[in-house]
């Protein structure tokens, strides 16, 4: 059975994106079949981190959602060593996205989309990249996920946000959270912050991501576990890889 994964933030710049590319290549690495879905309308960049320039995007979400196209239309093979990965980006065109931004779309197209992708390529997994912050499409959307991470950083900004989310999130019922706290400072305890957040946010699982120059450095280009295949971090990647996947 296939599951839905929402990956979320209170707000920008936390690395959402990183996590998502990341993650769904090491599942399709791992032989499973793996579709993401780009619905971050407002600033989209999961295209560049797979390697697609704006101008190879020919269709997206967009366009689906405008009734100009089939979701498959606007999905996008991508390689891997075992599984196999499709992408459907959200168009990074400026006028796009003020129209969308504008005219919104309707949230049940997106639901029966992602139905759609997942009976046509008989996905494994699906994982949805979401706007930063609250909006009433990101809560319809979770209500329909298997799967909730949220990402933060360890800041009281942050903690405030995502505690406002979580207390909408346990009404909406959804069946398993996991909370990413990116960047977290080694001067830290970090027991003692897993075990504050787990009884905080009442999550079932709780990981914690340390400054990472290599990270940093690649500027997101590219994928970070398959140029750094034996580094820590990708340690980490494939721990969050291993819960979804269980």
């Amino acid at each position: 059975m296939s599951k839905i994964i929402a990956v979320h933030s209170f707000r920008r710049g936390t690395g959402k994106s990183t996590l998502i590319v990341n993650v769904a290549t090491l599942l399709a690495h791992q032989g499973r079949r793996v579709g993401v879905v780009d619905t971050n309308f407002q600033s989209p960049s999961l295209h560049i981190m797979f390697g697609l320039t704006s101008t190879k995007i020919n269709r997206s979400i967009n366009d689906y959602l405008w009734g100009q196209c089939q979701i498959e239309q606007a999905v996008y093979p991508l390689s891997s060593l075992a599984g196999a990965l499709f992408f459907v980006p959200a168009s990074p065109d400026a006028s796009s996205i003020n129209k969308i931004l504008r005219q919104g779309y309707a949230d049940e197209l997106l639901i029966a989309g992602f139905d759609e992708l997942i009976a046509t390529l008989k996905l494994d997994f699906l994982l949805l990249d979401l706007n930063a912050g609250l909006h009433e499409e990101t809560l319809f959307t979770l209500n329909f996920s298997d799967i909730l991470i949220n990402i933060l950083h360890p800041t009281q900004q942050d903690y405030q946000g995502i505690g406002v989310l979580t207390e909408i999130v346990r009404q909406l019922k959804v069946p398993y959270i996991m909370m990413v706290v990116n960047e977290v400072p080694s001067i830290l305890d970090w027991e003692i912050l897993k075990s504050q957040i787990i009884k905080n946010y009442e999550c079932q699982e709780v990981v914690l991501f340390p400054h990472t120059e290599e990270i940093q450095a690649m500027a997101s280009r590219g994928i970070f576990v398959e140029r750094y295949p034996h580094h820590p971090a990708t340690q980490i990647f494939q721990q969050i890889t291993e819960k979804i996947r269980n």
